[in-house]
């Protein structure tokens, strides 16, 4: 009876730590591509009934700081971020958080364009916003000028 409670209880804790440990579960994310030129205008994002606007204010440019924001009509999104990527390149973990400001019309946050070993300039900005478990990306691709 004691080795088979033994066995019994080792299942549920081996269960246990496994479900502790297993990498959790990705929330399907819906991806929006725009050809909208963030450098030079707003760009609309919608996701659901509502339409945002994100712009860049300051120039991007590797290591200074410049800000995103985005602006709404309706409501702001339960949360937002944006994270910098190139196709075909890792350009490590650089999620930005969006937070509501004082005036509650926007959300922005101060963001650092990372350094591309290969000099490249071809980026793209993924907004994600996340509307009761529905989560929108939207991919705005922009080149920065030759220097």
């Amino acid at each position: 009876m004691k080795a088979l409670l033994v066995v019994v209880l080792i299942f549920v804790f081996a269960y246990l730590v496994g479900s502790f440990l297993k990498p959790p579960t990705e929330i399907p994310v819906n991806v929006v591509e725009s050809d909208c030129d963030i450098l030079s205008q707003s760009c609309s994002v919608k996701h659901g009934t509502n339409t945002y606007k994100l712009s860049f204010r300051g120039i991007p440019s590797a290591l200074h700081p410049f800000h995103v924001e985005l602006s709404y009509n309706e409501q702001p999104p339960e949360a937002a971020w944006v994270e910098f990527d190139m196709e075909g390149m890792d350009m490590g973990y650089n999620r930005y958080t969006l937070v509501l400001r004082e005036d509650e019309k926007h959300l922005s946050a101060q963001v650092v364009l990372p350094v591309c070993s290969l000099s490249r300039n071809d980026w793209i900005v993924n907004v994600k916003m996340d509307e009761q478990g529905d989560v929108q990306q939207t991919r705005l691709r922009f080149k920065l000028p030759e220097r």
